[in-house]
């Protein structure tokens, strides 16, 4: 039996990295896992992966965390597949190497939209759900170690990753009341 036998999480950026690996690891230890991810094909690839050894425990979504309607659907979607949402990982991202000088305002609101305002989504989305239900829930935010130390060639990534420290601060508190969990992962360089 695995330690997380008869949990539902969700899982952003779950495609590639940190997030397939946390995918990975959930289904491992026994939860059904919702795969979203906007990079439908490997997307693709990491549900077969899963799929291969019990498609009854895993679903994939395609979803967007920049929208909050698609962050919405991905939340709705995991409770029309397994019944509720115990778990959400926060862990879409991305990482544009660029000077201060050369930051050009599309990096900078990509990178705030993705990881902060994507983040902000899953949270209430989740939050909300998990209040419905009535049994707690886990949220995990997906930070960095560039959300306290300064990268020089990366301002717009400590940003945003520093807003995520604070936005899982005070959800903290806001919804320690209704048994839900909000921490914070912050890795460094993978």
């Amino acid at each position: 039996m695995g330690r997380l036998d008869g949990k539902v999480a969700a899982i952003t950026g779950a495609a590639s990295g940190i997030g397939r690996e946390i995918a990975r690891t959930f289904f491992r230890e026994g939860a059904s896992v919702v795969l979203v991810d906007l990079n439908e094909s490997k997307l693709e690839e990491a549900y077969e992966e899963l799929k291969q050894q019990d498609a009854s425990r895993v679903h994939k979504v395609k979803a967007d965390v920049r929208s909050s309607k698609d962050v919405d659907m991905f939340v709705q979607e995991t409770v029309n597949r397994f019944g509720r949402i115990d778990v959400l990982v926060n862990c879409a991202g991305i990482l544009k190497q660029v000077l201060l000088q050369d930051l050009d305002d599309e990096t900078w609101d990509e990178s705030l939209k993705v990881m902060l305002y994507g983040v902000f989504y899953g949270v209430r989305a989740a939050a909300r759900q998990m209040i419905s239900q009535g049994q707690g829930g886990c949220i995990i935010n997906i930070s960095s170690v560039g959300s306290m130390v300064p990268l020089t060639d990366s301002i717009h990534y400590c940003v945003a990753k520093s807003g995520v420290n604070m936005l899982t601060k005070a959800a903290a508190v806001a919804l320690g009341k209704h048994k839900i969990r909000v921490n914070a992962i912050a890795p460094g360089e993978t």
